[in-house]
């Protein structure tokens, strides 16, 4: 079972524990208990704002079960991620960044013994690059493009890996 599936597992038997016979349970305040849980983020990295709307515009549309918490800055995220490691399903992150690279932010998370699904999304053709992400075990390396659907269509099918619902 993938850790936040566990932790929202854990959240809702500790929350039915709470009433003295679960089967008495009116739908309604079960409805309500099982929507307070925090859902699962998805954390998204990149300097460039309006990418980070788009990217949750057309990922939101699709996982609305996930939480998207977008940050233009990688030392915020790293922040963020240290937090709540539990919590993330999967890290989407630019390549080229103004104060470092998604490379050197992948390597810093992993660093602090965080291991999570992370996929670079850049512009950045080089085979070098690339090849340097696969080696450090960066889940994947996808190109942004010019064709915005296959783009997304690429990173939708990395999220959907992760889908715990």
């Amino acid at each position: 079972m993938s850790k936040v599936l566990n932790v929202m597992v854990n959240k809702l038997v500790e929350s039915l524990n709470n009433f003295a016979d679960p089967r008495l349970l009116d739908p309604l305040v079960l409805l309500t208990a099982v929507m307070s849980f925090q859902r699962p983020y998805i954390v998204l990295v990149d300097d460039d704002e309006d990418f980070l709307e788009l990217m949750e515009y057309f990922l939101l549309g699709k996982y609305p079960l996930f939480e998207f918490i977008k940050f233009n800055c990688p030392l915020d995220a790293q922040k963020f991620i240290f937090k709540h490691r539990e919590e993330i399903a999967f890290i989407i992150s630019d390549y080229h960044m103004k104060r470092t690279n998604g490379i050197r932010f992948f390597q810093n998370i992993k660093s602090i013994g965080i291991s999570i699904p992370f996929l670079i999304v850049s512009s950045d053709t080089s085979q070098k690059v690339q090849q340097e992400a696969e080696k450090i075990g960066v889940t994947d390396y996808v190109l942004k493009s010019l064709d915005i659907y296959e783009m997304f269509n690429t990173i939708e099918s990395y999220v959907r890996t992760v889908q715990v619902f």
